[in-house]
Order: structure tokens, then sequence, then C-alpha cells
């Protein structure tokens, strides 16, 4: 069915009127309506936005990473569950993860206002709020160790946010070149305005650098 529907440019699809094609293609530049093949590689990887992104994506990767691995032995080890219900609390974080995740998604989308500051916001949530629930899991007592499973589950409930955040602005910095492509440093230089590498071309990129 996929293979029947899909078509890589909306203009050549039967089921895109005109109005949906022109909401598609607003504000966005030649190179990325006529699918220009040039990938300005280098102007991608030395952009000091999609650095950015990269360091937040790298860290949240990092930390999912580290909480598949690491909570089940804390659940098991530290907590004091056995192994049966070591395996159904330790599949609860990662489950509470994927409804806020979309749920933020709809919400990032749907709230009108400023691309830049709704960007902060959700990065924010995504990123301060988990460092606080790392904090405050070291602090539960050990008479009451549900409440460290229900902590991890608010904290990758949390951190669904980010789709709201850094990987929103990579999408919206890098355009047609999204498939290549620290909180602080990203409050300071988020944008919801396209690189100046999407405006490049295999025709322009000559005449711009001479």
């Amino acid at each position: 069915m996929w293979l029947y529907f899909y078509t890589d440019h909306p203009g050549k699809h039967r089921n895109v009127s005109m109005i949906e094609k022109e909401k598609i293609h607003r504000n966005k530049s030649e190179a990325h309506i006529n699918g220009d093949k040039y990938v300005p590689y280098w102007e991608i990887i030395k952009n000091p936005v999609i650095l950015a992104v990269w360091l937040n994506a790298f860290v949240d990767l990092v930390s999912a990473l580290f909480m598949l691995t690491y909570v089940p032995i804390y659940i098991n080890s530290v907590l004091r569950y056995d192994v049966h219900k070591t395996g159904w609390l330790a599949a609860l974080p990662g489950l509470s993860h994927i409804p806020p995740k979309l749920l933020c998604g709809q919400l990032s989308d749907r709230i009108k206002g400023n691309e830049r500051v709704k960007m902060i916001i959700f990065n924010s949530i995504a990123l301060i709020i988990p460092g606080v629930i790392f904090i405050g899991v070291g602090y539960v007592p050990d008479e009451t160790p549900i409440i460290a499973v229900l902590l991890f589950m608010l904290l990758n409930a949390v951190i669904g946010a980010n789709c709201g955040g850094f990987y929103k602005c990579g999408t919206l910095v890098s355009r047609q070149f999204s498939a290549f492509f620290a909180n602080i440093v990203f409050c300071f230089m988020a944008t919801d305005r396209p690189a100046e590498f999407t405006l490049l071309t295999s025709k322009n990129k000559k005449s711009i650098e001479n």
C-alpha cells in the first residue's frame, strides 16, 4: 500500500490539491521546491545551529540507552524487586515515553506563536525537568521503592517533549537536508528561519563563492 500511495514530490501526488501544494511550498527556497540533488555537506556540518541540535540529540540518545541499560539493574539491585517484577516495572518507563511524545508533537504544531519560543519551551521541558527528576530519585525512601519507578516513568514521559524542541529545530533549519543532519546553547541558537545553506544549489554555489 505504501508503494502505491507514496510519491517523492507533493506536486506529483494525485491527492494533493493546489491549495495544499501552495501551503507545502510556502516560504521554501527554489532548491527545496525543485528537489535539487546538491547537498552542501561542509556548510551543514559547520552550521552552529545544526551542531547544537546534534549535541542535544547525542545527549538524548545516550540518556535513553543509559535508561534502557541500567534502570532494570537499579530496580532489581537497589529497589530490591525480584526478577519477575523487574521485567514488568522496567518496561513501564519506556512505554510512558510514547503517548507524551505524540501529544507534544501535536501541541507543537497546533499552538500558534513564535516558533523559536515554542522550541525553547519544549526543549527546556525535555532537558531540565528530567535532570531534576534524576536528582529526586536519589532521595526516594527505601520503604517506598515504587515512587522511584513512577519517577522513572515521569522522566521518560517528559523527555518526549524533545520532538517540539531540538528535533523540530533541526528540521526547520535544515529543511530539505534534514535527513543528513546543551540546552543553554540551544536556547541562544534556536531559530525557525532556514539556514543559508538551504538556498545553495549546484548552479548558484560557484557564483556565491566567486
